[in-house]
């Protein structure tokens, strides 16, 4: 999902850049490292194997803009209850209003951080990757929310 698609792919030839020896079932060590080491140390990707011809791009649920704001979806929860999206904004894009996160049909404001809310309500905040995230203070926004991957997620200016 981080390639775009016009992106040039090549399918590694791993004859060039397998240990001697290699496992058949180690690639990450075997062949994946060595051809790391080499794009690390400056060969070109073109020179690494063929072009790849056609490929599927696995796409990435992208948000996209409403009026009031942003609509996106829950990409996965992490391991502290977390409900993780993919949309970015600058904080810059935030300044100067009131903003308020909707997600299984419950709203919780938009703060900076954690310490905003009390103990165990729902937030929503910026986190440390750059994305919004839905969070419960102290505690699982996944299982308060009973959300899933795919939920719908909005992000709307409050007037």
């Amino acid at each position: 999902p981080v390639l775009s698609e016009d992106a040039r792919v090549f399918a590694l030839d791993v004859d060039r850049f397998a240990l001697e020896g290699a496992s058949r079932t180690f690639h990450g060590r075997d062949v994946f490292s060595p051809a790391a080491a080499a794009l690390a140390g400056g060969t070109p990707p073109a020179e690494m194997g063929e072009p790849a011809g056609e490929w599927l791009h696995a796409g990435f649920p992208g948000p996209s803009r409403t009026p009031d704001g942003w609509r996106t979806e829950v990409l996965f929860a992490d391991r502290f209850g977390n409900l993780i999206t993919p949309l970015t904004v600058p904080r810059e894009a935030l300044v100067g209003g009131r903003w308020t996160v909707e997600v299984r049909g419950r709203e919780v404001p938009l703060v900076e951080t954690y310490a905003d809310v009390e103990g165990g309500e729902l937030l929503a905040l910026i986190g440390s990757c750059g994305s919004l995230e839905v969070s419960r203070a102290g505690g699982d926004a996944r299982a308060a929310l009973d959300a899933s991957p795919g939920d719908e997620v909005r992000l709307r200016r409050i007037e």
